[in-house]
């Protein structure tokens, strides 16, 4: 990944060094070059990581023809011969347009609109001196990352990493208490704050406009669906589905050097595997595809080299393999925090971290991912709620019965499905949705039509679910406090210092965003449930975290299934392209025959990467926690509960049964915290 980096002094002051310095901290963005324009009160930066044939002939920051408009950009544009055709740029001679040129191209035509001409991952800032103007839009899914600060109305700063924000005077290095708190607590975290107050992410799909009278910003894209035609065959539809997966795939592929791919064994990265293989094997000039996996050797249930081989000896590819078990948790958090500049490193982010590392170490500069395929592609379990709510029985239980028949193939972690085991599981998850809300709302014609119905199509009694559901339904208050449990009141977890927890309101605010969340759409689908997602703010913090990997390895990370065309594609696709037949991902299945071996394309299991974490994180890293648990750990001391902390370590360590999953995921996310907070 490129950097850019930039100040505008709303204030008229001009711009000095302070420019050096922000790119200077960000220099691991910048093996191919670091340069600064500096103009009065606007000063612009970038930090040059060559990925594409044509940012071999770019120089940024881009001085326009008479100087009027200055662009910097850390960009990859898909549709470049589009905008060539359309504004007319071809060039018969000479070194090939770049990325950035099309960019103020774009701008000189459109104006304030450009960004939505655009397509690919890029974020960019253009000075505008005619019109006294800095402008900066950034792609539609923010896989390139933008942070910036702005307070009292006389500056104006943004880069692509925290730290060279930090690095001017003027931006204190003060902790956003809430935003820690949400994250220690596993709670949703806000799309725009940071972990530092008043450093705001960027908002994917969005532009912004600083002027000396004001700083203005607007949503110039929103998540839609194409129109696709509701009476194709299956066939029809995976056809379509392949045509654009092969162009996402394809324009990724633009690279200067060797091309990289991310294979863990499941659907997602295998498709991307191999469908790259196959367009590169085509080229002239480039026929090499390196694969990058993380594997174990002492977790036999968590190893996926049967199916990472399934497609290299297919595709004859050479894999190049990581061992998990090699390095604690904490030993890379050391290397992380090296480079980013937010703690809240959580789950298994230590797996993506060493793929870009070992992608770092190869001759690639472009690592290639399935990173949410699971999301774009979408498992439709939720069209068992369109069936409940149409009231088709039949049709919901001839359903549920194929899924439990294709989920018995396999004995793995289906996401949250590996709970069903027979059809009345799937309805009780689904069925039992509506049930009760016909209940509660008094439609009683409904709920015992469906009770009847229910009754010669699953071997359950009508009156077992009425007695499961009065106590909810009539004394619902009474329900949830017998049950020790609250649907909308959360708890704060016990590793977080009580008076921290009070001082910011932390659940209040979770207990507050816990009922948003419980507030069910009315007429919730596979579709807006898939839209939910892809507009969820952890989806762009995962996407930003591993940009900053990528760029401390010197590569950039490209993810196919993050292509505009294909998400709104399967947006308007039938939910029975996403569930049929008892599979789920149905179209990319079908799309995958004869490209993916056999084997990965019917597989409806994931490896349990939750196993290992307990001895990565407490028998490899036990010495270094030991050591953050016993020394002063500053202020940071004030929001964690440290004596749990320590009492929780202990039963960890000795393995007892009482420490779950979770609280030793909550566990972790306090240690690395802590980890980060020495470091700053």
């Amino acid at each position: 990944m490129s950097g850019v980096a930039g100040i505008y002094y709303l204030d008229g002051r001009p711009v000095e060094e302070e420019v050096d310095r922000m790119v200077d901290v960000m220099e691991h963005r910048g093996p191919d070059g670091i340069n600064t324009w500096r103009s009065e009160a606007v000063g612009l930066g970038h930090c040059m990581l060559e990925t594409t044939p044509e940012d071999q002939h770019e120089s940024l920051p881009l001085i326009d023809r008479g100087g009027a408009l200055v662009a910097t950009a850390d960009a990859r544009i898909d549709n470049r011969d589009d905008i060539i055709k359309t504004l007319g740029l071809q060039r018969p001679k000479g070194p090939p347009i770049t990325d950035t040129e099309l960019i103020l191209a774009a701008y000189k035509q459109w104006g304030e609109d450009c960004p939505q001409h655009l397509l690919g991952a890029f974020v960019f800032a253009i000075w505008d001196e005619k019109n006294e103007r800095l402008f900066l839009g950034r792609d539609q899914f923010g896989i390139k990352q933008l942070y910036f600060y702005h307070k009292n109305g006389r500056h104006f700063y943004f880069a692509s990493e925290i730290k060279s924000l930090l690095s001017l005077s003027d931006v204190p290095e003060k902790i956003d208490e809430l935003t820690l708190g949400i994250h220690l607590a596993n709670g949703r975290p806000d799309g725009e704050r940071t972990i530092f107050q008043n450093i705001l992410r960027f908002p994917p799909g969005h532009a912004l406009t600083a002027t000396p009278c004001k700083v203005r910003r607007r949503q110039y894209w929103s998540l839609s669906a194409t129109d696709v035609p509701s009476d194709l065959t299956d066939e029809e539809y995976a056809e379509r589905f392949r045509n654009i997966f092969e162009e996402a795939v394809r324009c990724r592929l633009r690279s200067t050097r060797s091309v990289g791919s991310e294979l863990s064994g499941g659907l997602d990265s295998s498709y991307v595997t191999c469908v790259a293989h196959r367009i590169l094997r085509k080229s002239t000039d480039r026929n090499t595809l390196h694969t990058f996996s993380t594997v174990y050797d002492r977790f036999d249930e968590c190893d996926e080299r049967p199916y990472i081989q399934e497609v290299t000896k297919k595709e004859g590819i050479e894999p190049h393999y990581t061992i998990v078990e090699e390095q604690s948790i904490i030993d890379l958090l050391d290397e992380i925090y090296d480079y980013l500049d937010d703690g809240r490193v959580s789950g298994n982010h230590h797996l993506n971290w060493l793929t870009a590392r070992q992608a770092g170490r190869s001759p690639v500069r472009v690592l290639l991912t399935g990173q949410d395929g699971d999301t774009t592609v979408h498992h439709g379990w939720q069209y068992f709620l369109e069936l409940a709510r149409g009231r088709k029985w039949e049709e919901f239980a001839r359903l549920a019965n194929q899924t439990i028949r294709v989920l018995q193939r396999d004995d793995g972690v289906v996401e949250r499905q590996e709970t069903w085991s027979e059809p009345e599981d799937i309805l009780g998850d689904y069925g039992s949705v509506y049930l009760l809300r016909w209940a509660k709302k008094g439609n009683y014609l409904k709920l015992l039509s469906s009770l009847v119905e229910i009754s010669k199509h699953f071997s359950v009694s009508p009156w077992l679910i009425l007695q499961n559901m009065w106590r909810e339904v009539v004394f619902p208050a009474y329900y949830w406090r017998k049950s020790g449990q609250s649907p909308s009141q959360p708890n704060v977890p016990k590793t977080i210092a009580p008076q921290f927890a009070d001082d910011v309101g932390l659940k209040e605010y979770l207990s507050k965003r816990s009922s948003q969340s419980n507030e069910e759409p009315r007429h919730i689908t596979a579709r807006n449930a898939q839209a939910r997602i892809l507009k969820s703010s952890y989806l762009v913090s995962s996407f930003e975290k591993i940009a900053h990997y990528a760029a401390a390895a010197g590569v950039e990370a490209r993810h196919p299934f993050m292509d505009k065309r294909l998400i709104e594609f399967c947006l308007g696709l039938p939910p029975q392209q996403s569930l049929s037949k008892g599979w789920s991902r149905a179209v990319m299945r079908r799309a995958m025959k004869g490209v993916v071996p056999e084997p990965i394309r019917q597989r409806t299991e994931k490896a349990n990467l939750a196993a290992p974490f307990r001895y990565l994180l407490i028998d490899l890293g036990g010495g270094e926690i030991e050591q953050i648990l016993r020394y002063d750990t500053g202020k940071m001391g004030n929001y964690v509960n440290q004596s749990y902390l320590s009492s929780l370590y202990k039963d960890a360590k000795e393995e007892k049964g009482s420490v779950s999953q979770d609280e030793l995921h909550t566990f972790a996310k306090a240690i690395s915290m802590l980890h980060w907070s020495r470091r700053w």
